[in-house]
């Protein structure tokens, strides 16, 4: 893909993977409409930010119009906006599940659906961040490996149904070192991390050479390729970690601190 003049939305824009990507598409040439909760801390005559909560379709069908007013026409949509839960599936609340699939899954299939509405026939192109917990569900994280499978899923079975002019793109990053730890509650290191500068690089290379799956780990892809056996250690250790992380906030909740 030619992203020179290339008109993108990026949801999520305003830090971690998000931000990092609209820096890397500036530089390559792209026109850039970045939607988030939050403002965007990006000043360029090539952005433009809107607000807006993705967790509401309402709003995802807003902020695409909008974006498209602003940019004339939507060459490639970044669906990267999502959040996670740390903890023992019993502990997630109605409203955790329900913001979890509403931004982690429905807006992409909402925004999937636009991008189809809008171009017809005429050449597109998607790209959805998945995760390799899609891949290597974690202890701590069933229900948030559940959305990220689940957006894996729908974006691998539906580029049977469009022509091969529309692109629909997958990435699956590892343990990215951005603020996400902080809403999803984990307090421990993961064993796979990378920079969120080093994920978007790797996306937008990927682009360039139009890969519909995009990994940046070569060591996740090389482990979960061919040796998957040996990740089995590594859910071991998160289940253990798991349980000492429950039992301490147990005995926080116990003493009220």
């Amino acid at each position: 893909m030619r992203l020179n003049e290339s008109c993108v939305i990026v949801t999520g824009a305003s830090s971690g993977i998000g931000k990092a990507l609209v820096e890397h598409l500036l530089i390559q040439g792209a026109i850039v409409v970045g939607i988030d909760r939050d403002e965007p801390l990006i000043r360029s005559d090539h952005f433009t930010s809107i607000i807006a909560d993705l967790s509401r379709q309402e709003e995802v069908r807003s902020s695409y119009a909008q974006a498209k007013a602003i940019l004339g026409r939507v060459d490639l949509y970044i669906a990267n906006a999502g959040q996670a839960r740390y903890g023992y599936d019993t502990q997630m609340t109605e409203t955790d599940t329900e913001i979890l699939w509403n931004l982690n899954v429905m807006a992409v299939v909402e925004a999937s659906r636009l991008m189809r509405e809008d171009h017809g026939n005429q050449p597109y192109h998607v790209l959805a961040i998945s995760s390799a917990i899609a891949k290597l569900p974690l202890p701590g994280y069933a229900f948030y490996a559940s959305t990220k499978a689940a957006v894996s899923a729908y974006i691998r079975g539906l580029r049977f149904e469009l022509p091969s002019n529309q692109r629909l793109h997958l990435v699956y990053p590892v343990a990215t070192l951005t603020g996400f730890f902080n809403v999803s509650g984990q307090t421990h290191r993961s064993w796979f991390a990378q920079t969120p500068q080093h994920v978007a690089e790797s996306i937008v290379k990927g682009l360039q050479a139009n890969r519909l799956d995009i990994y940046p780990s070569f060591l996740f892809h090389s482990l979960i390729t061919l040796f998957p056996f040996a990740l089995r250690l590594y859910q071991h250790r998160e289940w253990l970690v798991l349980k000492q992380f429950s039992a301490q906030r147990s005995t926080r909740q116990v003493d009220g601190s």
